[in-house]
């Protein structure tokens, strides 16, 4: 089992990668806002479709209201807010530089355990934290120019990235807790993006945001692609936790992730975003302070 966790995190953090690249290339000139909405869209197709071929799809009015709350909840922190909070400060900062903040997630997991749950701080913990931290400053640092309209856009930016990670540390408790309540992972995968589709439907017609997306074709057809990839990470991730433990399985892919995107950007985006030394720094720092968190 523990085996099986490993690999299934192993490979989230592998899609999740790809689909921060092509996201990244994405929101270049298109609307965050527009692409998170199309991302999720496509996604609540994938998992449908995974839940037909899996044969859980009549599981769902087997399921408990209150599983169906927590998974919604879950859904909407973490594929409304928190993604389009991550997709707007990467076209602000950088995907490199937005998926390192990203990953520090379990500063806050760490800080929730300590202040709703009442657990002590260890040594290990308090040391991973400091890594982490002296990443994030590194990372605020990394682009200051003393101009202050752009360094205050950067700003913004490392503000967005810092909620998305503060949304990712919270996501997955809620979404544990509904998984005790259901059958299958995938089928509650689904439950999350369908209810996020709701949500974003909401979102998008009042402001007429629809037509544009409609319109769009070169976003589209780049968040089609994306969706796709980030929903099979989604699924990963769903299945992990059915099976493992979220303190296990966030660390592994809060590792991967940052590794592999910063590094496809050096070889692929350095026209997009430059990867300085600080950035490399950056992930040193917050890779080390991952590990030490699980050890």
């Amino acid at each position: 089992m523990v085996n099986d966790v490993i690999l299934l995190a192993v490979l989230a953090g592998a899609f999740f990668s790809t689909a921060n690249i092509i996201m990244r290339i994405g929101v270049i000139e298109g609307d965050p806002t527009n692409g998170t909405a199309i991302s999720v869209f496509i996604g609540t197709v994938v998992v449908f479709i995974a839940s037909v071929i899996e044969g859980s799809l009549l599981d769902l009015v087997k399921i408990d209201i209150i599983s169906y709350l927590y998974l919604g909840i879950g859904g909407l922190i973490n594929f409304i807010l928190g993604r389009a909070l991550f997709y707007h400060s990467a076209k602000i900062i950088g995907i490199a530089r937005a998926q390192l903040i990203n990953a520090t997630s379990p500063i806050f997991i760490i800080a929730i355990g300590i202040i709703i749950l009442g657990e002590s701080l260890s040594n290990n913990e308090a040391i991973s934290i400091t890594f982490m931290i002296l990443g994030m400053i590194v990372i605020s640092v990394s682009n200051i120019r003393f101009n202050k309209s752009q360094d205050n856009k950067f700003i913004i930016g490392i503000s967005f990235a810092l909620a998305a990670a503060l949304l990712r540390a919270i996501a997955p408790f809620f979404i544990a807790q509904g998984l005790a309540g259901t059958f299958s992972p995938i089928a509650a995968t689904f439950i999350s993006y369908a209810i996020s589709s709701i949500g974003w439907i909401a979102v998008l017609i009042p402001k007429r945001r629809i037509l544009k997306i409609k319109n769009d074709l070169a976003l589209l057809k780049i968040f089609v692609v994306q969706g796709t990839v980030v929903s099979l990470a989604i699924i990963s991730i769903y299945i992990a936790i059915d099976i493992g433990r979220v303190i296990i399985i966030l660390p592994i892919v809060n590792t991967i992730s940052p590794v592999f995107t910063v590094a496809i950007t050096y070889l692929f985006l350095q026209r997009i975003e430059r990867v300085s030394i600080k950035v490399w720094l950056a992930l040193i720092l917050v890779v080390i302070g991952i590990y030490l968190n699980v050890n």
